[in-house]
C-alpha cells in the first residue's frame, strides 16, 4: 500500500453495529489505484476583496465549503473472499438512506473521535473472479469529526449559582461559537435564566413551574413538559460556549444539564 489513511484501525462500529458481527475489518487499502485515504481533510476557502487603488486583498473570512469525505476499505477478518451473499449483507448494513449515523474506528489516536456520516458503495477489489475487499465512500454532515457526547450537571439551590465551564475547542474563540443541548429542571415557580457572561448572552424563561423540564435543543429551539406555549415566556435569547473559559451564571433554583461534544479537526 503506497498511501495511508488517517483511519488505520481494524475494528469499527457503524449505526450501533460492530464489524465483529459481520466478521470484517477496516484495512489500509489494497494494491490497486483505489485508496482508502481519499479525503478533503478540512477543505477551506479564503474569501478576500481587492480594494480599489491597492494591490492588497482584504480578508473577509474563511469558509468550509464541503463536508468531510473519505473512502474506507473492508475485507473479511479471516482473509477469505467476500461472496455475493456477504456483499449484500455489508451493503444493507452500511449503505443506509434514512439519516446520518455514527462511525467509530478503534484506533489509538482516534480513541474519542466519531464521524457523523452516510456511507455509499464505491467498488470492489477483485482478484481474478473473486472479491477480496470492498470500498465504500463516507460523507460526513460537517467538515469535521466529533468527540463522544459529554454531560455536566449543575444545581442551583440558593437563587444564584456562578461557575466556570471550560470548553476545549479545536478553534480559536474568535472563530467559533458552539450551542450545546440544555436540559433545565425547574425547582421553583418563577424565572430561570442561564447566562454566559464571557460573551454576554443569556437564555431566560419566565413563569416556570416546580418540576417542569425545559429542553433547549442544539438548534436553539426550546420545548417543555409543562402545559404552556414556551416561546411566549422565552426572551428569544441563546446560550453558546466559546473556546476556553466560559463564566456561567444560573439565576433561579433549578438543575441544569449541559450536553455537549467537541468538534475535532481530523481528516478521514
Amino acid at each position: 500500500m503506497n498511501n495511508l489513511s488517517t483511519i488505520q484501525g481494524w475494528r469499527f462500529i457503524f449505526n450501533d453495529k460492530s464489524s465483529d458481527e459481520y466478521g470484517v475489518l477496516l484495512v489500509y487499502g489494497f494494491s490497486s489505484s483505489q485508496s482508502s485515504n481519499q479525503s478533503n481533510d478540512e477543505e477551506t476557502v479564503i474569501l478576500t476583496e481587492k480594494i480599489k487603488g491597492s494591490d492588497k486583498f482584504r480578508l473577509i473570512g474563511v469558509e468550509y465549503p464541503n463536508p468531510l469525505r473519505f473512502t474506507i476499505a473492508i475485507c473479511n477478518e479471516d482473509g477469505s473472499f467476500i461472496d455475493a451473499y456477504k456483499q449484500r449483507q455489508l451493503k444493507k448494513w452500511l449503505c443506509r438512506k434514512d439519516e446520518y449515523h455514527w462511525l467509530k474506528v478503534y484506533q489509538d489516536d482516534l480513541n474519542d473521535v466519531r464521524y457523523h456520516c452516510m456511507i455509499t458503495y464505491s467498488n470492489m477489489e477483485n482478484v481474478g473472479a473473486m472479491t477480496a475487499g470492498m470500498y465504500f465512500n463516507v460523507q460526513c454532515d460537517s467538515p469535521f469529526a466529533y468527540t463522544s457526547e459529554k454531560i455536566k450537571t449543575y444545581t442551583c439551590t440558593n437563587s444564584v449559582l456562578n461557575f466556570d465551564f471550560y470548553y476545549d475547542s479545536d478553534f480559536e474563540k474568535e472563530d467559533n461559537l458552539y450551542r450545546p443541548t440544555l436540559i433545565i429542571t425547574s425547582a421553583t415557580n418563577g424565572t430561570i435564566e442561564v447566562k454566559n457572561n464571557t460573551i454576554n448572552e443569556s437564555l431566560r424563561f419566565t413563569n416556570c413551574t416546580n418540576g417542569e423540564i425545559i429542553t433547549v435543543s442544539e438548534d436553539g429551539t426550546p420545548s417543555t413538559t409543562a402545559n404552556r406555549v414556551i416561546i411566549d415566556d422565552w426572551n428569544y435569547g441563546d446560550f453558546y460556549l466559546v473556546d476556553g473559559k466560559n463564566s456561567i451564571t444560573i439565576s433561579g433554583n433549578c438543575t441544569l444539564k449541559i450536553i455537549y461534544y467537541y468538534k475535532i479537526r481530523v481528516g478521514g
